[in-house]
């Protein structure tokens, strides 16, 4: 149908490096790390640091987990 769907902006510490939604959640890489990003409050939490040499790899597994490339 055509549902109206509520848009919220939530700001963010630096540029996005890769993206990918997690249940309420939204995994981001920022700079040289990982972070989820609760998709209601716009709350931040680290996960763990990118690496340097590899670009940061999002990647969804069928079980709604993550994987993530350090």
């Amino acid at each position: 149908g055509k549902d109206f769907t509520e848009v919220k902006e939530f700001n963010v510490p630096d540029v996005i490096k890769s993206i990918i939604w997690c249940g309420e959640n939204i995994c981001l890489s920022i700079r040289k790390e990982y972070m989820i990003m609760n998709s209601t409050t716009g709350a931040l939490s680290e996960v763990f640091p990118c690496g340097r040499i590899a670009a940061p790899l999002i990647t969804p597994l069928p079980s709604e987990q993550l994987l993530l490339g350090k």
